[in-house]
């Protein structure tokens, strides 16, 4: 299963690459940050699956932080860049840094309590991915966006649906969880970059 693991955390190693090359951190620096997380949580997963079955795998602490980090920063950063990107609703990008606050609980729990893991923390956790999945729904929208139509959708189904995913396919989150970050990176580095006609819908 670990080379399994490795091939889904190159996925996002290479979108993640592709995304940083095409995005200048002086004009996008929040999806570029965004992008830059991606990337070296895709070569820890890619580390973490060749240790994997390692006595005292050492990589296994900093492999959930890496995790619930991801989970927390990827979507609101691009969020963030999204909304100073649009003329009508530029004012309210930087109400998605909000995500630091559930972040900060969640690393706290991880790096200074025996069971790493607290439901209210988890709750807090998923009120702001749901937040964030329904203000780029808004904005996709707002703007006519089929491309962010699409982020939303991906974003949706990478929280929510891997879960489903995994209750009939047991040890699958994992894997579809990473997809999902992969086709999320891709399409907004599309969607930053390219912003072709077509994604405008009439």
């Amino acid at each position: 299963m670990s080379g399994l693991s490795m091939v889904f955390n190159g996925l996002l190693v290479g979108a993640s690459g592709f995304a940083l090359f095409s995005i200048q951190p002086a004009e996008h620096p929040y999806a570029f940050s965004a992008c830059a997380f991606g990337l070296c949580h895709g070569l820890l997963g890619i580390i973490h699956a060749y240790k994997q079955g390692d006595e005292g795998d050492s990589c296994n602490k900093i492999r959930q932080i890496s995790d619930s980090v991801m989970e927390l920063v990827h979507l609101p950063l691009i969020n963030i860049e999204l909304y100073l990107a649009s003329k009508e609703t530029s004012a309210l990008a930087l109400g998605h840094g909000l995500f630091v606050i559930p972040l900060a609980f969640d690393l706290i729990a991880k790096l200074f309590t025996d069971e790493g893991d607290d439901s209210n923390t988890n709750t807090l956790k998923d009120l702001t991915i749901l937040g964030n999945i329904m203000s780029l729904t808004f904005l996709a929208v707002n703007e006519s966006n089929y491309i962010y139509v699409s982020m939303a959708l991906t974003a949706f189904l990478t929280k929510y649906g891997s879960i489903l995913l995994d209750s009939y396919w047991e040890g699958s989150l994992e894997n579809t969880v990473l997809t999902g970050y992969s086709l999320f990176t891709f399409l907004a580095n599309y969607a930053i970059t390219e912003k072709p006609e077509w994604m405008k819908m009439e």
